[in-house]
């Protein structure tokens, strides 16, 4: 027992030091996947403790800035790959996968609209891996999964076997629709319907008339919380995001015939006319409000800088005549300094 914890040992310090190479040379570079694989497939008979051991340790270089989300991404999906389907996964590794995954979500939070759908799914390759569906809730997970097929062109590698892995056969998605459906996630179940061709089942266009009452019945409620700019640019923000998406979904799946853009891309082209107006008027309203401030301060009590003697002898007239008005008070100025006594 004690040679095999020796052995173990020497492993993970040649593991270290094929990390910090990796680190020194390798840096900002895109690495050969098969250097890490052939590095992980040594240590038999359960690789999962060091996959987690390099990914975390990908993730530090990811936070420090030496590799870029790419980088990061693509080889945590490479490393997840050898304990896909391993039944045998220990509860410590287990625990501490499902702690890691949580700063991982945290992380893809705070990424908000700079996430890229291989950063999601890398993610959920991680979570299938490991066995943390748990992590996420049925929804959320079925909206990740929705999303990635709606703004890619062509799944990723492995993308179709994940949600199989995760989610049960095809027999099982009518139900998982029926759900999304329930929860108001209509274009995710077009998505679905789609990529599983259950039309017949569920027609995909009253679904989208739905998804687009809904999208609007929002930003009225958001513009009625409050009439400032600010509500009112968040409320078109929010229909463009959503309007976005649908265009996304009915190019993607081919439903032009079916179902007319036009409509939508006219009124995607009108928020975005009155998102840039919004702006300019904002803008311009800040630069006269500026200027105010900067001219009031011109003519206030207040003294200027020291270091701006033109604009004190332009205003010792005022001064004297602000020292009479406001007896008891004297405003001494120097060249130095001033103080109210």
């Amino acid at each position: 027992m004690t040679e095999q914890f020796k052995g173990l040992e020497l492993k993970e310090k040649e593991l270290n030091e094929r990390i910090r190479y990796l680190e020194i040379k390798e840096k900002g570079t895109r690495m050969t996947l098969k250097k890490i694989i052939d590095c992980v497939h040594r240590f038999v008979p359960d690789p999962a403790y060091l996959v987690l051991k390099m990914i975390r340790c990908l993730y530090g270089l990811l936070k420090s800035g030496s590799v870029s989300k790419e980088f990061y991404s693509s080889n945590c999906i490479a490393l997840s790959k050898t304990v896909m389907n391993k039944t045998s996964l220990g509860v410590s590794v287990r625990n501490d996968a499902m702690k890691f995954s949580i700063v991982w979500k945290c992380f893809l939070i705070k990424q908000g609209d700079d996430t890229d759908p291989m950063d999601v799914f890398s993610f959920l390759f991680f979570l299938g891996s490991f066995g943390l569906k748990s992590l996420c809730d049925k929804l959320e997970l079925l909206t990740l999964f929705g999303e990635l097929y709606i703004k890619t062109e062509v799944p990723f590698s492995g993308q179709d076997n994940l949600l199989r892995h995760m989610f049960g056969s095809e027999k099982k998605f009518s139900g998982h629709i029926q759900y999304l459906i329930k929860w108001e996630k209509h274009i995710i179940a077009v998505a679905f319907i789609c990529i599983f061709e259950m039309e017949d089942t569920f027609p995909p266009v009253p679904l989208l008339k739905t998804c687009l009452k809904g999208i609007r019945k929002r930003a009225r409620e958001m513009v009625k919380k409050g009439s400032d700019a600010a509500t009112k640019n968040d409320a078109i923000s929010m229909e463009l995001s959503s309007l976005t998406t649908v265009l996304k979904c009915i190019s993607k799946f081919k439903l032009e015939s079916s179902f007319s853009p036009a409509p939508l891309e006219l009124r995607v082209n009108q928020l975005e006319k009155e998102m840039e107006e919004n702006t300019n008027a904002e803008s311009s309203l800040t630069g006269k409000d500026n200027l105010s401030n900067s001219e009031n301060k011109g003519s206030g009590v207040a003294l200027p800088d020291i270091d701006q003697p033109h604009l004190v002898i332009r205003k010792k007239h005022a001064l004297s005549s602000i020292e009479s008005q406001n007896q008891g008070k004297r405003l001494k100025v120097d060249g130095s300094h001033r103080s109210i006594s």
